[in-house]
């Protein structure tokens, strides 16, 4: 389990707008979903995308989510398809645990926040900012721009679990 995670688990959170949600959702295509980098996903990534979402239902439940999306076992899905994908209620509800947490530090929704943006929102759930958690952001931070994008936080998370 990431170290945060222990912490920052609730069922709300803020309201996250569609134009937030699209660039989560790319984030995830990009930086989790297409290992091959060419702008498209199998149904193996599809499924390793899901369960690193923490999609609770298996192989078999990403499989019935590829059929719907009208797409064959050998098929395979675009970014677009994927956000159009994401957008359905039911399978956003099940796979938003780190859409919700990072919303928290994304209070704008523009994909990144400011180190800190993810230091006040920690404080908020009754993480100190001691020594470790500062380490923790700024090694989440993995470009030293300041910010930490969802793409950092989420590559840093899934790291930890």
């Amino acid at each position: 389990m990431s170290f945060f995670k222990r912490f920052v688990t609730r069922d709300t959170g803020p309201k996250i707008s569609n134009e937030a949600r699209r660039i989560y959702y790319t984030a995830e295509f990009e930086a989790l979903g297409d290992m091959t980098k060419d702008g498209l996903i199998s149904i193996e990534e599809f499924m390793r995308l899901m369960m690193l979402l923490g999609y609770p239902g298996g192989r078999s439940g990403c499989k019935s989510i590829w059929k719907y999306a009208g797409k064959t076992e050998g098929g395979q899905m675009s970014k677009d398809e994927y956000i159009s994908l994401m957008f359905d209620k039911k399978i956003d509800s099940k796979t938003n645990q780190w859409r919700k947490m990072f919303a928290d530090f994304d209070q704008d929704g523009t994909g990144w926040a400011t180190r800190e943006e993810v230091l006040q929102g920690l404080e908020k759930v009754g993480l100190a900012d001691t020594q470790q958690i500062k380490k923790l952001v700024e090694d989440m931070d993995g470009d030293n721009d300041g910010k930490v994008s969802y793409t950092e936080f989420l590559k840093k998370q899934l790291r930890q679990a």
